[in-house]
This record gives structure tokens, C-alpha cells and sequence, in this order.
């Protein structure tokens, strides 16, 4: 995980964890924008929370052998504000695979695991946030 990502992840001021529908829209279908993924529903989510789902994704990284799919069918994602930067995170558990963002500005894309997944979909539910169907 890159220093500025695992740094945002950890120490922003302000942490949002967003559903997505892993249909990718074009530029004239974004009604819930959220690089170009329709967003299902947003939560702010607790310090509590935020430290595990952040460790986790952290901790994710090395998991990966190196493995990826030619898919990305992301179904979350995150906003952290840090440094008045904005980091977004969308993230496919599907094909292993995060595309992350500094004030919209595309960064090299991160490989995880699956193994945050439950962490991630037990807080959405827990705010009544929908889920897209899984793979």
C-alpha cells in the first residue's frame, strides 16, 4: 500500500464507505457519480470501524501474490478527506484489484485480497446501505 494511501487511510479527517454498482456508466449515465460507478449508498463510518476497515485494507495488500483477473466490477469504495486532499478508493474484491485517486487525479493501482470483504459489507449493512449482487 503506498505511504500517502496507507497515510489517508489512517489519519483523514473525515471517512465514508460507499456501495457500488459494478456497472460501469459512461459519462451521460452518472446520476450518483462516483468515478464513473453508480453509487448505492454512503455512510460515514465510526472511528471504531474506520480503524479495522482501514487495517484490513492495509493488511490486504500483501496478501495478494501478485494474483489479479481482467475484470473490475468494484461494489465499494472510499472517500477520506487529509490534508485537504480528497483519497478515493474503488475496489474490486472480485478482481483483487483498487484504483485509487488524489483529488480525482489517478493513481497506480493497488492489489488486495478478498479478505476485508465481510468487514466492509457488515458496515453497510449495519447502516442499511444495499449491497449489488456478488460475483
Amino acid at each position: 500500500m503506498p505511504a500517502e494511501a496507507t497515510d489517508a487511510l489512517r489519519n483523514g479527517s473525515a471517512f465514508e464507505l460507499l456501495s457500488l454498482d459494478p456497472s460501469y456508466l459512461d459519462a451521460e449515465q452518472r446520476p450518483n457519480d462516483f468515478h464513473n460507478w453508480n453509487t448505492l449508498g454512503a455512510t460515514p463510518v465510526s472511528r471504531d470501524d474506520r480503524t479495522k476497515i482501514a487495517e484490513l485494507l492495509i493488511a490486504s495488500v500483501p496478501e495478494n501474490p501478485g494474483a489479479i483477473a481482467a475484470c473490475f466490477n468494484p461494489r465499494h469504495g472510499i472517500r477520506v478527506v487529509h490534508d485537504n486532499q480528497q483519497f478515493d478508493f474503488v475496489i474490486c474484491f472480485e478482481c483483487l484489484q483498487i484504483y485509487w485517486y488524489i483529488d480525482d487525479e489517478k493513481q497506480p493501482t493497488i492489489l488486495t485480497s478478498g479478505s476485508p470483504l465481510p468487514a466492509f459489507n457488515g458496515i453497510l449493512r449495519g447502516a442499511s446501505i444495499p449491497l449489488a449482487d456478488p460475483a
